[in-house]
């Protein structure tokens, strides 16, 4: 550690008072700078790219225990138990990224209230449109935390209209009505 402090200044101050500063020989100082890395440092060098690659590729989730797995099945990879993972992982100051368990939660249950009854009694399909509405709510993870989607199928089929990419299409507007919301464009 004192020499790779002395090597970083040694175009600030001289070598000689650095290293009587700190306490070790020139000589010592000199030997260190042409030393070769162990096998083992060489190992752990390896060991840490590893570990760091695995981690971005997992979108910073993985952890110790998927990263040393990932490793083990990997026969072009380094390979370490989970404990050296563990170990490279605090090193180079790598975290998984934890999720909460996810409760979503919609409304307050008032137990003086009665629930409406269920008056489809599971039969989703209709002879006309605007006979029979349903809606769901949907939780959809990103990154800045949940979007709850609450829509309504539509063209009475029972799918929710999406665009191609996967965003949501349909109006989050509560004032448009269900046949309005159905010939709305698709939103970007």
């Amino acid at each position: 550690m004192k020499y790779a402090w002395i090597k970083q200044h040694c175009d600030s101050f001289s070598v000689i008072a650095m290293c009587c500063v700190l306490k070790v020989s020139k000589s010592g100082f000199y030997k260190w700078l042409k030393a070769v890395p162990s096998s083992r440092a060489r190992r752990s060098e390896r060991i840490r790219t590893t570990v760091r690659e695995i981690h971005k590729q997992s979108h910073q989730i993985y952890g110790s225990y998927k990263i040393a797995e990932v490793m083990q099945a990997n026969d072009e990879l380094e390979t370490a138990c989970r404990n050296t993972v563990a170990a490279a992982m605090r090193e180079i100051d790598l975290k998984s990224r934890m999720s909460g368990k996810f409760t979503p939660t919609t409304t307050v249950v008032d137990p003086t209230k009665r629930p409406a009854a269920n008056v489809l009694n599971q039969v989703f399909s209709a002879d006309a449109p605007n006979r029979k509405w349903v809606t769901d709510i949907t939780y959809l993870p990103t990154q800045s935390g949940w979007l709850v989607d609450g829509r309504q199928p539509g063209d009475n089929t029972g799918e929710f209209r999406l665009e191609e990419r996967g965003r949501i299409s349909a109006a989050r507007d509560p004032a448009v009505t269900a046949p309005q919301r159905s010939r709305l464009p698709v939103h970007q």
